[in-house]
């Protein structure tokens, strides 16, 4: 979690989490069998995806960009 805080200036709020929170996720969940772990990530990708749209283009509440996005 510190190298996720670290790298949102660098990189941006959403590709740092596109990568952070599925890896998270994989940790937390390993003995899951191998279908379960791409929904998982699937999930992940899709939750991070909807919350940054929801925050920056509806609520218009500012992310931090980085190199990236």
């Amino acid at each position: 979690m510190i190298a996720w805080a670290v790298l949102i200036p660098v990189l941006g709020f959403l590709v740092t989490s596109l990568v952070f929170f599925p890896l998270i996720t994989l940790y937390l969940d390993r003995d899951a069998p191998a279908k379960k772990k791409w929904m998982r990530i699937a999930t992940a990708w899709a939750t991070t995806v909807a919350f940054w749209l929801f925050f920056t283009k509806v609520l218009y509440v500012p992310f931090p960009t980085g190199l990236l996005i």
